[in-house]
């Protein structure tokens, strides 16, 4: 085996380590030999499933993201930051809210949050994210309301109302994903009772893109409807897509919700959310998603 590809073996048995898949502690708990052993059998298996044309697997992935012990370290120290992409109502485009997105060294944010979730640490790595986003509102004017991604599992932990207890409720969107379904409604039907009455609002989140955002609607009465990307792109050109803009704008105006078309990149797609009655509107046409200038590292001094 050439020393570039045993490098990138060392490298791929390291990240499977950290994975916890192998049940040792510590990589230094392994000899050298044991290192170079698991190398070159990862890169075995590596081959025989290009060999075979199989398709990237879970196991794949996961070499590919952030390791358990990695995302212990997050925990305890933490390095991740938070970027903010406004929210503007229309037609006048003020921005009225911002959406906070966790981003982390190395990996994309969905790698970190799922390795978090796969060694059982997933509700506290989502809140410790909860607790950075409430830190920005000190940056924010009073006026501006800011939308937090949460699961369904962390949106009923204890957890959640201890770390939102002492923020400014009235300026907090939990926005609800739908990464993980819902089979019983009543725990958090009764949660989000408990978070209203802290003056926090509920959104659906990525409405359209799933298989259960509209159940979640009926069920949950969230104070904000979503729409998904999917259902933005082109919709001034797809006459089904306007249609279904004007379904939503209806549905809201009976839920007694506010709407929002996410990922808006066109003025010919916001002008046709203005004529479809959408109020509220986020994407890279208004912001790119980005950390608040108060955030920022003081320059060093000369």
């Amino acid at each position: 085996m050439g020393d570039d590809l045993l490098d990138e073996a060392r490298d791929a048995a390291r990240r499977l380590f950290d994975t916890g898949a192998l049940g040792v502690e510590d990589w230094h708990d392994l000899s050298w030999g044991d290192r170079q052993r698991l190398a070159v059998d990862v890169t075995m298996l590596a081959t025989a499933l290009r060999d075979a044309g199989s398709p990237i697997s879970e196991v794949d992935r996961d070499l590919a993201g952030p390791g358990a012990h990695a995302v212990r370290a997050q925990l305890r120290a933490p390095t991740g930051e938070v970027h903010l992409q406004p929210v503007v109502r229309l037609p006048g485009r003020q921005v009225v809210g911002y959406e906070a997105l966790s981003r982390f060294p190395a990996w994309a944010p969905d790698r970190w949050f799922r390795r978090a979730w796969s060694v059982g640490l997933g509700p506290e790595f989502e809140i410790a994210a909860v607790a950075r986003a409430v830190d920005t509102l000190r940056w924010l004017p009073d006026n501006v309301f800011l939308g937090i991604n949460v699961s369904a599992s962390t949106l009923v932990s204890d957890g959640l109302i201890d770390e939102l207890e002492h923020a400014e409720g009235r300026r907090v969107v939990l926005e609800l994903t739908e990464h993980e379904p819902i089979g019983d409604y009543s725990p958090h039907c009764e949660q989000i009772a408990r978070l209203r009455a802290l003056g926090v609002r509920i959104a659906i989140d990525d409405v359209g893109a799933g298989h259960s955002s509209l159940l979640h609607i009926v069920q949950l009465r969230p104070d904000v409807i979503k729409l998904d990307r999917s259902l933005i792109d082109g919709c001034d050109s797809d006459p089904l897509r306007r249609v279904l803009m004007q379904c939503f704008v209806m549905l809201a105006r009976q839920a007694q919700a506010s709407l929002v078309a996410e990922g808006v990149e066109t003025e010919a797609e916001a002008q046709l959310l203005t004529a479809s009655g959408v109020g509220l509107a986020q994407g890279f046409l208004f912001g790119v998603p980005q950390r608040h200038p108060a955030a920022l590292p003081e320059p060093a001094s000369r």
